[in-house]
């Protein structure tokens, strides 16, 4: 991509890199998403679609051991001396009621994942770290911190939220690569979720 800004004040300019910046985004995602469609989980990405209406295209390189009415669940672990990463998708639904607040949406993504992400200790599980802000991209998007509940783990994380006439679908991925950098993770997620 070649981009040429010809701006006549500072302001204009601001506004000019503004639009650069989300279209690269926008570039970015779109590259990432088309590269998954080519090669993911078929079987996985049917079942969500049927299963919740929504199109998300789990890579092949997870296991998908959970598949059940209302919820979905695919992991991903690589334990070598080279690297430990373990990545999650997790995808359920909320009954809708009049407007669900982000503070119920955080409530019911920690009971799921408190019964679906647990650690290797006993009750440790994974929860919402509420001592860091969430980052909303949109009204539809977050980005936060998980941490490990009795442990010590902690990552990032992305959910995205569908809203449907008769519920909310939410999508969720979440990454641990102890001190590397997890920005490739975060985009992939916010591609194919």
């Amino acid at each position: 991509i070649v981009m040429y800004l010809n701006c006549s004040s500072e302001k204009k300019f601001k506004e000019n890199c503004q639009k650069a910046f989300n279209f690269i985004d926008r570039k970015e995602i779109e590259s990432i998403k088309s590269s998954y469609k080519n090669g993911h989980n078929k079987k996985a990405t049917e079942f969500i679609n049927e299963e919740f209406g929504i199109n998300v295209y789990v890579p092949t390189e997870y296991s998908t051991p959970i598949k059940s009415d209302g919820i979905f669940v695919a992991d991903f672990h690589s334990f070598n001396d080279k690297e430990d990463i373990i990545k999650y998708i997790l995808i359920f639904e909320i009954p809708k009621k009049n407007e669900i607040t982000t503070e119920e949406i955080i409530l019911h993504t920690d009971s799921i994942l408190k019964i679906y992400v647990q650690g290797e200790t006993k009750n440790s599980y994974v929860e919402i770290d509420k001592r860091t802000d969430l980052y909303t991209q949109s009204n539809e998007i977050y980005k936060g911190i998980w941490s490990l509940k009795n442990g010590f783990m902690a990552g990032p994380f992305i959910m995205k939220i569908y809203q449907k006439e008769e519920k909310n679908i939410i999508s969720v991925g979440l990454v641990f690569f102890p001190n590397q950098e997890k920005r490739e993770f975060v985009r992939t997620f916010e591609a194919i979720l």
